[in-house]
């Protein structure tokens, strides 16, 4: 191996590049491939030291990239890189020694792709990185880890989203360049939605929303910020629609409990909005549109999960329920002041009367409407007086217009309670 990279420069030096840079590719192969099996095959040596030896192979061979700016050294690299871990120790379970080094492999060969314009070597980091994330979260992972692999997902999202290229600013750069390193952007913001999907599907992994929905957080803000900085027209919609599903998974595969339905209706406002709040900071921006466009998906989303799932006979108490109805309405509302989103004002009253409705069909019998039903039937006039007063406040003539629609079909809707 090291026979091959010293004769390699010997061959450059005859002005052969193409054969010098495979000449050094084949000596970084043989060398790894020597370590492994001075371990694996031969027992000669141990993991740390294997697992040290093939990282300077790393390093050596990214210094040698840079210094001949050859992509195919540094994609040789980069794959050995990747499989040491793999090689050295395929059935160890140590997140943080491993993520560690991932996030440093990553920062170096980030660095190296923004440095040499090579968008390619970036594409091959995500996969690289999200085949050790898919092995160590689906394989290991259990529910006294799940804080590590939210981190882990977190910390890589922002990797990738920060060590890329800040804007598109050199003239030679062409549409398949900025198209690559637009996918590797998206692509690390949006493959841990991919995880946290799998998460939320599993309830022995997220018996309680709030560290789920962290990330999520952490992820849409990502992706707003993201579309913010580059004109990225699908980024933000796209994370709001993961956002609803992943959270419609969670609803649907865990036992809803009062305390549960408290903790979720919580969750679901503050997803909302933030969303909302985004959305309101690039009100006279360009990319108000999609932002706009993602907190119109996700709230109404939301708001519509949360009616439907309210039949649920293990969270029978009304409170919960009428908190994240309540927060999801008001949001809703506060996005529907600009008169072109008035309509949504319809959104919310005929939400909160369906919410009522079906809540009183489905638990009418288990919570003694019948003995002692004041204090539902004063929620459901508050309900209709609120919507009425709306309608009464507002001056702007579409807005008042969409606000007595929202107040008759309020009103009638709940009739049939």
């Amino acid at each position: 191996g090291l026979a091959c990279l010293f004769g390699s420069e010997w061959v450059r030096g005859r002005r052969q590049p193409w054969a010098a840079n495979a000449m050094a590719g084949a000596g970084v192969v043989i060398l790894y491939a020597a370590i492994w099996a001075a371990q694996h095959l031969y027992q000669l040596i141990s993991a740390p030291p294997a697992f040290v030896v093939m990282a300077l192979i790393t390093v050596a061979c990214g210094t040698l990239a840079l210094a001949r700016q050859s992509l195919l050294i540094a994609v040789l690299g980069l794959m050995g890189g990747f499989a040491t871990p793999l090689l050295v120790a395929p059935q160890a379970d140590q997140p943080l020694t491993l993520f560690t080094y991932v996030l440093i492999l990553d920062a170096v060969l980030l660095w190296l792709a923004r440095r040499q314009r090579w968008p390619v070597l970036a594409i091959l980091c995500l996969v690289g990185t999200a085949v050790h994330q898919s092995l160590w979260i689906i394989g290991h992972m259990d529910a006294e880890r799940l804080l590590i692999g939210l981190v882990v997902l977190a910390v890589f999202a922002l990797a990738f989203l920060l060590l890329g290229p800040a804007r598109h600013t050199t003239e030679q750069e062409g549409g398949t360049e900025q198209a690559l390193w637009r996918w590797c952007r998206a692509g690390g913001v949006l493959l841990p939605f991919v995880f946290a999907l799998h998460m939320a599907g599993t309830a022995r992994l997220t018996a309680h929303p709030t560290p789920l929905a962290v990330l999520l957080l952490m992820l849409s803000i990502c992706a707003c910020w993201q579309a913010r900085r580059q004109p990225e027209p699908l980024l933000a919609p796209v994370a709001a629609g993961a956002t609803l599903g992943i959270m419609t998974l969670w609803f649907m595969t865990h036992t809803l409990t009062v305390p549960l339905v408290w903790e979720a209706a919580a969750v679901c406002a503050g997803l909302a909005l933030a969303y909302a709040v985004m959305a309101k900071l690039a009100l006279n921006d360009d990319v108000w549109p999609q932002l706009s466009a993602a907190q119109l998906i996700l709230g109404i989303g939301l708001f519509v999960l949360l009616v439907l799932a309210s039949p649920t006979r293990s969270a029978s108490q009304l409170w919960p329920w009428l908190a994240g109805w309540s927060a999801q309405a008001a949001l809703l509302l506060w996005h529907a002041q600009d008169r072109h989103r008035a309509p949504l004002q319809l959104v919310t009253g005929l939400g909160m009367a369906a919410g009522l409705l079906l809540f009183a069909a489905s638990h009418y019998a288990s919570l003694g409407f019948r003995h002692e039903p004041s204090l539902y039937l004063a929620v459901v006039m508050i309900t209709a007086v609120v919507f009425q007063a709306l309608g009464l406040l507002t001056k702007q003539v579409k807005p008042q217009l969409w606000a007595n629609h929202t107040a008759s079909a309020t009103a009638l809707t709940l009739l049939l309670v």
